[in-house]
């Protein structure tokens, strides 16, 4: 099975890469291809990994566009899949959407200013973007609601699968009716590169793809086996295309097999693409949180995973690939050490497109002052990664129900992480099991990385030297301005 993957990878993004770095306004605009990857934690990707722990999902393309591209060791998500796609599309923390939960049980308001909304209305008539979604959306069950928040093709399922390879699918174009859902009985991560490669190759203007994979999400199955390397071919004999786990060596092995199946469909993604679209086309590699509890293996600490705010759960892979990347590329690809946050990814794509933000809200009929945007720019280190970030620190948050989080003390659940680089502080109440509206008591945690990276010593549970007293005291006052100010104001 696919002896040359990495060679094909790394030859269509090696072209790519030997276009000098520009911003849009210097040539012509960019294409943009962010491919979403469903529980795949740092611990997942052995050259992210924090803390040895194999094996590894096989990877070869994944790799490949590391090894040509930037690799972003600190970046955080939320800890869930809806809050973190949110955070992709507004650039804007769940607080202030009130996307805390997933979109089976709130909807990301059509009021956002979604990141195809931006793409089309932030140009000057005539210019703008092609946009197309396909896969998992996950921010409502209405399956209009991608068309209807700007993109010009949706082709996907509205949340999760519970069977990879018989699964609800919907359809609709701009302007056209909705088609489905209807079912469809095929591997969701072939299905979706299919029609992903489809629409893209048939665009005669900029565009934006959003690809976003389902697998390696439980219900965890074996994969068809075309799709897998030799060496998990025969790790996997014995086991029959779409079984299910039923044990954890189960898990950990199907979740390896899937990985692998959506890596073999990123390499078909980029192939069926072409050299000559992918010369000017910007891969963001991006994963929605971490590794889900069950296909954790250990040594790491098996109830840090999702839905967690422990950095197995949160601290996921971004690759950035394509014509901005620095040449040359040193040996196993640049490295980016600051903290970088999902809600960065929006205004970076705006900066990196041109895309104007203040005229999209206009355009969008917004009155000023418009919506505060809580993501920076991180373009700076894509032209430089050895650039300082511009972020002091990296938030990631989790609150149910959702749209409620003025009134925290009627949130069931309510977590939520800060962390300088240095020291995380996390504090979080769960109230499932209490009546409605009853403040409860909150957990509260401290933790520094460098010296805890698995995050198994809580400071709090001793007398703090002063050093670590103040980075609490810093993390907890910056945590609480945060959700009650207009924006990130507060620096030590």
């Amino acid at each position: 099975m696919r002896p040359f993957a990495q060679a094909v990878v790394l030859a269509l993004v090696a072209a790519a890469g030997l276009a000098r770095p520009r911003a849009a306004a210097q040539g012509a605009p960019p294409n943009v291809l962010m491919i979403v990857l469903d529980d795949v934690g740092v611990d997942k990707i052995e050259s992210f990994d924090f803390l040895s722990a194999p094996p590894y999902p096989r990877t070869p393309t994944i790799d490949g566009l590391a090894a040509t591209g930037i690799r972003f060791r600190n970046f955080y998500t939320d800890p869930i899949c809806g809050p973190t796609r949110a955070l992709l599309m507004t650039g804007r923390y769940g607080f202030r959407t009130g996307m805390g939960t997933n979109g089976e049980v709130y909807r990301l308001p059509d009021s956002e200013l979604f990141l195809p909304e931006l793409l089309r209305q932030g140009f000057a008539p005539g210019g703008g973007y092609r946009c197309g979604a396909f896969g998992k959306w996950h921010l409502d069950q209405d399956g209009t609601h991608p068309v209807t928040n700007g993109f010009h093709r949706f082709q996907g399922h509205m949340k999760n699968t519970s069977n990879h390879f018989v699964w609800p699918k919907v359809e609709q174009d701009e302007g056209g009716p909705l088609v489905g859902p209807f079912t469809v009985s095929r591997w969701s991560p072939s299905e979706v590169r299919e029609d992903a490669v489809d629409w893209i190759t048939a665009q005669s203007e900029p565009f934006f793809a959003y690809v976003a994979f389902n697998p390696p999400h439980r219900d965890w199955q074996v994969p068809p086996l075309a799709t897998l390397s030799p060496a998990t071919q025969a790790e996997l004999a014995g086991y029959a295309e779409g079984q299910l786990a039923l044990n954890a060596d189960e898990r950990r092995l199907f979740y390896r097999a899937m990985l692998e199946s959506v890596d073999t469909e990123i390499q078909n993604l980029l192939t069926g693409i072409g050299p000559a679209r992918m010369a000017n086309t910007v891969v963001f590699v991006v994963c929605d949180n971490g590794t889900e509890r069950m296909a954790i293996q250990p040594p790491h600490v098996l109830s840090h995973g999702k839905p967690s705010g422990y950095e197995l759960a949160i601290r996921v892979p971004l690759i950035v690939s394509g014509p901005l990347v620095p040449q040359p590329v040193p040996p196993g690809g640049h490295w980016v050490d600051a903290l970088v946050e999902a809600v960065d990814l929006w205004p970076t794509i705006a900066e990196l497109t041109g895309a104007d933000v203040d005229l999209a809200f206009q355009n969008g009929g917004y009155a000023a002052p418009y919506p505060v945007i809580d993501g920076e720019s991180v373009l700076p280190l894509l032209l430089d990664p050895s650039a300082p970030g511009p972020n002091e620190f990296a938030y990631s948050e989790l609150f149910s129900p959702g749209g409620a989080y003025r009134s925290t003390q009627c949130l069931s659940v309510h977590l939520r992480t800060i962390t300088d680089g240095e020291y995380k502080y996390l504090r979080w109440v769960d109230k499932s099991g209490t009546p409605p509206c009853r403040l409860a008591p909150y957990t509260h945690e401290l933790y520094h990385l460098p010296s805890d990276p698995n995050e198994t010593l809580n400071l709090l549970t001793a007398p703090l030297t002063p050093d670590q007293f103040a980075a609490f005291d810093h993390l907890r006052q910056t945590m609480d301005h945060l959700s009650s100010a207009p924006g990130k104001l507060l620096h030590r």
